[in-house]
């Protein structure tokens, strides 16, 4: 038998994700990885290549603190009138600066990763895979914590935009930014019909008393 706390405490923490806000400001995010790498050949024209790896540790370091404000400031005028809002507990001074050092610290070191990937040619076709991958884990993560089935299919589509995009006949930087364009299509439909399905089947408050 399930703890009922246990289900509880998971059912609160659902909430963060019910109206489908997180994966559309995930894709938007990947949308900027696109453009990134839709622009790495200009770039590195101008001599300017190494804002490539610069932006995109950039991105990733920031990604955090980014997607989690934009989906507040959106939940407080869409889902907290229309279904409540949960006040989810709040870090501590000190436990606030270890949250982000750890998730500065994971984030640095999987782009380090892929970036010392990147110089080995032999991976260099493979590295949107390895993405894929390394994303689906993730969504896999969310998605059994949490009991979202949206998020298995979410990582499986991962893997297999990241074979194909390995896979097609294009050069590394367009390879890169095939994978985010597909990424970041892929979490804005997600997040979409995810929305969509909550504001059909939820009303604001007001419109619950008139």
């Amino acid at each position: 038998m399930k703890d009922p706390i246990a289900a509880m405490t998971q059912r609160i923490q659902r909430y963060w994700y019910i109206d489908g806000l997180y994966e559309l400001s995930m894709g938007g995010f990947f949308f900027l990885f696109w453009l990134i790498y839709a622009a790495a050949s200009r770039l590195s024209a101008w001599g300017l290549g190494w804002l490539v790896p610069v932006s995109q540790v950039v991105l990733v370091v920031g990604a955090a603190w980014l997607v989690s404000r934009i989906v507040k400031q959106l939940k407080e005028r869409l889902t907290y009138p229309r279904t409540g809002y949960v006040a989810y507990p709040q870090k501590k001074g000190k436990d606030r600066v270890l949250r982000i050092v750890i998730s500065g610290g994971i984030a640095l070191a999987l782009s380090t990763f892929i970036t010392t990937l990147a110089r080995v040619p032999a991976y260099n076709s493979w590295l949107p895979l390895i993405s894929g991958v390394l994303i689906a884990l993730a969504m896999l993560f969310i998605g059994y914590r949490f009991n979202l089935t949206r998020f298995f299919v979410l990582a499986a589509y991962d893997v297999a935009i990241g074979w194909a995009a390995s896979s097609a006949a294009l050069e590394d930087d367009q390879k890169f930014a095939l994978f985010f364009c597909l990424l970041g299509a892929g979490f804005i439909v997600s997040g979409g019909l995810t929305l969509i399905r909550y504001l059909r089947s939820t009303q604001p408050a007001a419109g619950r008393e008139d």
